[in-house]
């Protein structure tokens, strides 16, 4: 084999990491202006999209861990961006919602997620783009599946 392609290998999951690491910290400090974090932003995108929802939903929705979210949704009713409100069929049950000031937001929330990647693919080939996000879906997706492998081997145990 040959060991160009062997280093390469090597890297690609800290190459991955650091694309990672500078898009979040780009995104980030664009978003300091609207005093939200990334994940905040997140969240503001997926109530747009899918309306009110329970937090169990809004953890399943965005993959963050329940204690996690809760903090962030605190601060984040703090600054007036969401609220909770009554479930209308479970008397128990509150729902979180995007206020009128999230609203007012969404398209430049959205805009600024979209101009933070294209600036940085500007002048890529757009087959090498394809190319790329073929690859990592396909890594992602071999992942997923060995770690539902791994679950039912662990449950066949049990």
């Amino acid at each position: 084999m040959d060991k160009k392609r062997d280093d390469d290998k090597a890297c690609l999951g800290f190459l991955i990491a650091r694309v990672h690491s500078k898009l979040r910290q780009r995104l980030n400090q664009k978003l300091r202006k609207y005093e939200i974090t990334i994940e905040q932003r997140q969240i503001i995108l997926k109530l747009f999209t899918y309306g009110a929802m329970s937090q169990r939903e809004l953890c399943e929705k965005t993959l963050t861990e329940p204690s996690n979210l809760t903090m962030t949704l605190k601060r984040m009713e703090q600054k007036g961006y969401i609220r909770k409100i009554k479930h209308p069929k479970d008397k128990r049950a509150l729902l979180i919602e995007a206020t009128p000031k999230a609203f007012k937001l969404k398209e430049e929330l959205a805009q600024v997620g979209q101009n933070n990647i294209e600036q940085l693919l500007e002048g890529v080939e757009q087959e090498k783009i394809d190319t790329t996000f073929e690859v990592l879906q396909e890594i992602y997706k071999k992942a997923l599946e060995e770690d539902i492998n791994n679950s039912l081997k662990i449950e066949a145990l049990i």
